[in-house]
């Protein structure tokens, strides 16, 4: 038999029948043992489906992938000494091999993921040794601003992550591109304060009198008229069924005919239900995913209110208080997302998609600095493939203006917005499948 029809089975889930065949297979070279291990550790048998991958790098010591597969058995049987000698055997190996960024990108994550003791300085000491063989690359760039960061170097960080461009960590992944925008220190305090001449009309569709005072908080969102068309009938289906005595308002960028007029028909219909539209200049999805911060400041003032800042492809489970999240005088109120993967990750660590945000002078402070912070971006560079950009900046300046001691009252919270708000998981569904999920069309606006 051949390593085709073990591969085969493998594919289809029949592991068990691959492995019956493999004793008949010929020839036994790396790649047979290679793909018996990958077979072995998808059910679970460890302890032979490493015997199996060592057979591999007799045959081919310079096999990263092999090696990979190696480290990943060990940090699963959390063999920590054996785990370390495997890390400097595949970093020794990887000396004279060229294409190695997605290899050791998918290795350095599984660590940080992983739960085995004193991770950080393992991780630390296998990228000085990674420095030492093959350089500051951008990987070692990369990896060591995470790790820096995460021990609250964010000036070391900082330094480290403005030297990747876009094409040095393409290989990384697109959760490695929120390190483009990230900046500490006096540069920082330089974009954060030097808010750039930029703006742009937005038009309301309901003045704030037409609201009585039954309204008292606001539950705020932005986006473009795509997604505006994906998720609008989610968020306002869910909002209109769950909350109450709150003011739902979205902000639309660069909105087609048929979103004005959608959005004229609901808020005419329904007096909790506003809308205001731009059109700017910037029709990058940069641009629409920060845009509610560059807006938040004028809804703020235009309603004089405590307001909820959330994205758009979200469905509300429950009704809440805006007034008892921001209590104990909070300015500022955001989610921690510390369960999600990579983590350590400074623009993982949070989620953009819930801020609480009080009506007051400090948070508008801290309001303007952030959206100096995007502009600064936004208006000298293309950066539109940035993912994690707004969770970026709220990262760096929210630890700034802890850092200087600027008057910002602040707190984290963690599991509790998951009874009150939910967002598509991208490990199991799509966010068109969440759209269709939690699209409560019976209770929608029949209007439409």
């Amino acid at each position: 038999m051949k390593l085709e029809d073990f591969k085969e089975l493998v594919q289809k889930k029949k592991v068990l029948d691959a492995l019956d065949i493999a004793e008949h297979i010929t020839p036994k070279d790396r790649y047979f043992y290679y793909e018996k291990s990958k077979a072995l550790l998808s059910i679970g048998n460890h302890e032979d489906s490493l015997k199996n991958i060592d057979k591999v790098l007799e045959l081919k010591p310079d096999w990263l992938g092999a090696h990979s597969i190696k480290v990943s058995i060990l940090t699963s049987l959390k063999r920590e000494p054996d785990l370390i000698n495997a890390l400097v055997s595949m970093i020794t190996a990887s000396k004279e091999i060229t294409d190695k960024d997605e290899v050791f990108s998918t290795l350095f994550n599984q660590l940080l993921d992983c739960t085995i003791k004193n991770k950080i300085s393992l991780i630390s000491f296998c990228l000085e040794y990674y420095k030492y063989i093959n350089g500051s690359d951008s990987l070692y760039l990369f990896f060591s601003g995470i790790i820096d960061s995460s021990q609250g170097h964010l000036d070391t960080a900082a330094k480290k992550l403005s030297l990747l461009t876009s094409d040095s960590i393409k290989n990384l992944g697109r959760h490695a591109t929120g390190a483009l925008s990230f900046r500490y220190s006096h540069e920082l305090e330089r974009i954060s304060s030097n808010l750039r001449d930029y703006t742009t009309k937005i038009n309301f569709l309901k003045d704030c009198n037409n609201f009585n005072d039954d309204y008292s908080e606001i539950v705020f969102a932005a986006c473009d008229s795509k997604y505006f068309d994906m998720f609008s009938e989610v968020f306002i289906s869910s909002f209109a069924y769950n909350l109450t005595f709150k003011i739902c308002h979205i902000h639309v960028v660069n909105p087609t005919k048929s979103t004005i007029e959608k959005a004229n028909i609901i808020a005419s219909s329904f007096a909790n239900f506003n809308f205001s539209y731009e059109h700017s200049r910037f029709n990058e999805a940069i641009y629409f995913a920060t845009a509610r911060f560059l807006t938040l400041e004028t809804i703020l003032d235009f309603y004089g209110k405590d307001v909820l800042v959330c994205d758009i492809d979200a469905a509300f489970l429950a009704d809440f208080s805006i007034s008892e999240i921001l209590s104990q005088n909070f300015d500022l109120v955001i989610k921690a997302d510390d369960q999600c993967g990579l983590a350590l990750y400074p623009w993982r660590g949070l989620a953009a998609g819930f801020l609480a945000v009080k009506n007051n002078d400090r948070a508008k402070d801290f309001i303007r600095s952030l959206k100096s912070y995007i502009l600064n971006f936004l208006l000298d560079a293309q950066y539109d493939n940035i993912w994690y950009f707004d969770q970026t900046a709220l990262y760096c300046l929210l630890n700034f203006f802890s850092e200087r001691q600027l008057e910002l009252r602040t707190r984290f919270i963690h599991g509790e917005t998951s009874k009150i708000i939910i967002y598509p998981d991208a490990k199991k569904e799509t966010k068109e499948e969440f759209a269709i999920k939690h699209n409560k069309i019976d209770i929608y606006l029949t209007t439409l």
